[in-house]
């Protein structure tokens, strides 16, 4: 081959290689801007539910019952333009039972000696018992632990002083300090300390009252603030809040005094009462189950009223059953209801809450409508 040849063949290959290059690079173009114009779908992976404990118990909520002649019309004055979408699956939670057997009755005696009552109890019923003192009185169900203690201001009211707290903040650390003395509030011998342990994270809602003519109301002072009561609510899991019947009464409730205890003398009046119904949920034994429409459940609320579980006037007055004339829900969102009885598992719920007209007055209601789907709840 002569040198020309070799020349005009390494021409030749140059061009080839180039004219290669031009079009892988057009190629590559074309292809991002294909991409761009018709970007690819992202997949959508759905999560598949466990339902690891298979059909659920159906709830048995304590409804509030209405006058039978209501005919409420039911409307959306909602933040968002619609009911929530999401989530379409949740987890459920077992909720423990204690695990004392025989030495429940032990177990309830220690208890019972935290709270400063050193005489026997007295049997109600196989599971109840009641301890005595001077002005107060303690009731436990020794299968649960969950008990009451009362101290009776209303026959001793030099309980009260003026200026005993200087703010919420301090009426709430104070509440917060005895339940923790006592083991209320997680540590302890109480399921292992695990009780009242997601209290104490939770939020807190602190009312200051003063005593007046038998009976506590609302301060309208911190110079005339008497009392306190502090109410615990469960931390959120997984984002979504843990509620009770009442939205406004936790399962965990402390009202305190300013008068310190004298044990001494035998006087302890520094906490006037407690209700303390805190089941333990096995957080870490959650199973994820398909959840119904939100859409659903607020159609299914308008049809059965038997999930209204709180109704009351905004005035504070108590009238009942009330005429109801129209529901404004105003907030919708899921959640958890937190029983006061025991339940099996700590089950989601659509929760609608808002205003309420009745013939007595403006009023705030709840409702709670279950969220697991029906496939996947007993008869």
């Amino acid at each position: 081959m002569t040198l020309t040849e070799t020349a005009r063949n390494f021409r030749i290959t140059i061009k080839i290689i180039g004219s290669a290059f031009v079009l892988l690079i057009l190629f590559r173009l074309s292809q991002d801007t294909i991409r761009a114009i018709f970007p690819k779908k992202e997949e959508v992976v759905i999560p598949t539910p466990t339902v690891q404990y298979g059909k659920m118990p159906k709830m048995k909520l304590p409804s509030k019952t209405i006058n039978p002649s209501s005919q409420p019309s039911f409307s959306l004055d909602l933040v968002e333009a619609s009911l929530p979408s999401v989530p379409t699956l949740a987890n459920v939670y077992p909720i423990l039972r204690a695990p004392y057997g025989f030495l429940a009755l032990d177990r309830a005696k220690e208890l019972a000696q935290k709270l400063n009552f050193t005489s026997e109890p007295q049997a109600q019923t196989p599971t109840s018992y009641i301890w005595t003192a001077p002005n107060r009185k303690l009731t436990m169900d020794v299968s649960s632990l969950n008990f009451t203690y009362q101290y009776a201001y209303l026959t001793d009211p030099s309980v009260f002083v003026n200026h005993a707290f200087v703010s919420k903040e301090k009426a709430e650390a104070k509440a917060v300090e005895l339940l923790k003395k006592n083991g209320l509030l997680g540590g302890g011998g109480l399921y292992g300390g695990a009780r009242g342990v997601d209290f104490e994270q939770g939020e807190k809602k602190t009312t200051l009252l003063r005593y007046q003519n038998g009976r506590l109301v609302s301060s309208r002072s911190l110079a005339e603030t008497q009392a306190a009561e502090v109410n615990f609510f469960r931390q959120k899991i997984e984002n979504l809040p843990i509620l009770p019947i009442n939205p406004n009464q936790g399962l965990i409730n402390i009202l305190i005094a300013g008068v310190a205890d004298d044990p001494g003398q035998g006087k302890f009046t520094e906490i006037l009462e407690i209700n303390y119904t805190p089941w333990v949920i096995a957080y870490d034994q959650g199973a994820t189950y398909p959840l119904r429409t939100s859409i659903s459940a607020w159609g299914e609320l308008q049809t059965n009223l038997s999930y209204l579980t709180y109704l009351e006037l905004d005035s504070g007055t108590a009238t009942s059953p009330l005429i109801v004339q129209s529901f404004t829900c105003k907030d919708a969102y899921l959640g958890y209801l937190d029983l006061a009885e025991h339940q099996r598992f700590l089950q989601p719920v659509w929760v609608f809450a808002g205003s309420a007209r009745t013939t007595s007055g403006a009023a705030s209601f709840t409702a709670f409508v279950p969220a697991v789907q029906q496939t996947w709840v007993e008869e």
